[in-house]
């Protein structure tokens, strides 16, 4: 059965979704830019597809009632419209994914304003996990919320609030979850051009599919990233960038952050480490000699100290 863990953010926008992203897992290194690629790896079956509210049955909201069946129905089809499942009935040599998604709802008042509140979470389970690309699986969260008209003082919550607001929600949290999977198998240039212009968290993901494929025409745009004004967004450029083994990004780097930033540093020092190079050897001596900070020079020495052993 699915647990649902509390909403990290929720904003009272129209309808605003958020997806948390620490709900997120790290997809593994081991992960393919495409599917099919590596034969010990088989694409998934589509197996059970459930969507239930697990709001507890004693807090469920007076008069509202959500069709689960119909609500599982239309996520079903929009899986299958995906086409990034294979077309082929279960068998027992071959990978089955349970898609779930489980959902709670709250109805907010305040000055006599009302808000449907949702929270839902997508779980993709691959069996046998040893059969199937471990980037099939999936853990995510999101939350939502919709203003919505009283009726009248203390009435009770508008049923279609809810219906509209859970819909929404989980084909949003599932058409995320398939996009990033589409785009494993998307051409280069598609991939480029994500990178360069394109929409959190898809972007974030295409990021990384150009560090896995090790696209050097998006080099540019991802040394240019590490100085973005979103954290996700510089952090995927530099994994990226990592991966690429990409020395020029030392330089951006090494100008990029205050030397006062201790969390921004020990990212820095790191990767300049693992870049390596008579840069990397420089930046890192430098910090080692004048940074303020004692955790940050200590760290620069002992990534000093490996580089030049290697």
């Amino acid at each position: 059965m699915l647990q649902l863990s509390a909403p990290v953010l929720c904003v009272p926008l129209l309808l605003s979704l958020v997806i948390l992203v620490g709900g997120c897992k790290p997809k593994p290194d081991v992960a393919k830019s495409n599917p099919s690629a590596d034969p010990q790896f088989q694409v998934p079956v589509v197996g059970q597809v459930v969507v239930q509210q697990m709001t507890p049955v004693q807090d469920r909201l007076p008069g509202v009632v959500l069709d689960d069946v119909a609500i599982t129905k239309a996520v079903r089809d929009q899986i299958v419209k995906a086409a990034i499942f294979a077309a082929t009935e279960p068998a027992p040599d071959r990978p089955v994914a349970d898609v779930l998604l489980g959902y709670s709802i709250e109805d907010v008042r305040a000055e006599g304003k009302a808000l449907a509140r949702a929270i839902a979470q997508l779980r993709v389970r691959v069996k046998p996990a040893k059969l199937a690309d471990p980037y099939w699986a999936e853990d995510v969260e999101a939350s939502a919320e919709l203003p919505y008209k009283l009726h009248e003082k203390n009435a009770v919550p508008v049923a279609g609030a809810f219906t509209s607001l859970v819909s929404r929600l989980t084909s949003d949290l599932l058409a995320d979850y398939l996009a990033r999977q589409k785009l494993r198998t998307a051409s280069e240039d598609e991939i480029v051009k994500l990178v360069s212009a394109g929409e959190a968290p898809l972007r974030e993901e295409g990021i990384r599919q150009a560090g896995q494929r090790n696209l050097k025409k998006a080099v540019p745009t991802l040394l240019a990233l590490l100085t973005d004004e979103s954290e996700p967004v510089r952090d995927s450029a530099l994994g990226a960038l990592l991966a690429m083994r990409e020395r020029g990004a030392v330089p951006v780097l090494a100008a990029s952050r205050s030397m006062r930033d201790r969390r921004e540093m020990r990212k820095i020092v790191e990767a300049i480490a693992l870049l390596g190079g008579d840069e990397a050897i420089s930046y890192l001596e430098f910090v080692a000699d004048a940074n303020e900070d004692p955790e940050i020079q200590s760290l620069a020495k002992r990534s000093l100290e490996r580089l030049r052993r290697k």
